[in-house]
């Protein structure tokens, strides 16, 4: 049992990872697309939607990188914690959303090729948010998950072939 929850775990980190590592390609392939995606969301100017919209794209594709390189180098719950964090800046970013643009316009921009292009309201916006931070919390899980059930070896176990 205890190596199933531990094959799940790291599958779940594994799905999180691409579908971090997708969703930055897809935007880093289409910078202007998703720069007036991000300007039409109304939290930065148009000036600066460009920018703020490829650190996304290359800060997801790093993260998305980075979580699935330190699943594969036994660093689980790290692997976790970038992925966390990257889903927590989208559940913040949309509740900033929520909270402060009375007609949002444009969609959250992940997956945009998959779906047409259509508003998300304020109430969508607050469930993204919700959802990210859900997310957060699986991901985390998954990486104490994968991290706790690694016995650590005590001074007594040594050389009795307990570990």
């Amino acid at each position: 049992m205890k190596a199933l929850v531990r094959s799940i775990a790291a599958l779940l980190l594994v799905i999180s990872s691409a579908v971090v590592l997708i969703t930055g390609f897809e935007k880093a392939a289409s910078p202007s697309h998703f720069a007036a995606l991000v300007a039409s969301h109304g939290l930065f100017a148009s000036d600066w939607s460009f920018i703020a919209a490829a650190t996304l794209a290359w800060t997801q594709i790093a993260a998305g990188i980075a979580g699935l390189w330190l699943l594969l180098a036994g660093k689980p719950l790290t692997s976790a914690s970038v992925l966390a964090g990257m889903f927590m800046t989208f559940g913040v970013y949309a509740a900033l959303i929520a909270l402060t643009v009375e007609q949002p316009q444009g969609h959250c921009g992940c997956l945009a090729l998959l779906r047409e292009a259509e508003n998300t309201s304020r109430a969508e916006w607050a469930r993204i948010a919700i959802r990210s931070s859900l997310a957060s919390s699986l991901l985390i899980g998954c990486g104490l998950c994968r991290h706790t059930s690694k016995r650590p070896r005590s001074s007594d176990d040594r050389g009795l072939g307990l570990a």
